[in-house]
């Protein structure tokens, strides 16, 4: 494969990348007790990177509620066993999935408009 090939790929697979992003939506809510947010360089962990390299040892988390949405809006939702839609861990779930599919839509928008 010559060196343009693989740049071509290059630059397919991060569109692909990209694509998927966009047209999905994941929240996840956890709780519990995270012992510190700082790396050994003292700069601030990011939460992706916490639940990336969770260690039981140095966290004490679970997941309570997590949502994915599909560009067609195919929705697979999961809450622990024992929550209620009363519980604010719930409804703090619904406001996240409802805030972070309008900001997407905003993006979208803005795009469009860019684009056009």
């Amino acid at each position: 494969m010559s060196a343009l090939s693989k740049k071509f790929e290059s630059i397919v697979n991060g569109m692909n990348l990209a694509l998927v992003d966009f047209t999905t939506l994941d929240v996840l809510t956890i709780s519990g007790n995270i012992k510190s947010i700082l790396s050994k360089e003292g700069k601030i962990i990011k939460p992706v990177d916490l639940i990336l390299n969770y260690d039981a040892e140095k966290t004490d988390v679970r997941v309570e509620a997590f949502t994915h949405v599909d560009f067609d809006q195919d929705v697979i939702q999961f809450y622990r066993d024992g929550i209620q839609e009363e519980d604010l861990t719930y409804k703090l779930h619904q406001q996240a999935v409802e805030s972070s599919k309008a900001a997407r839509l905003g993006v979208l928008t803005f795009i469009k408009e860019v684009v056009s």
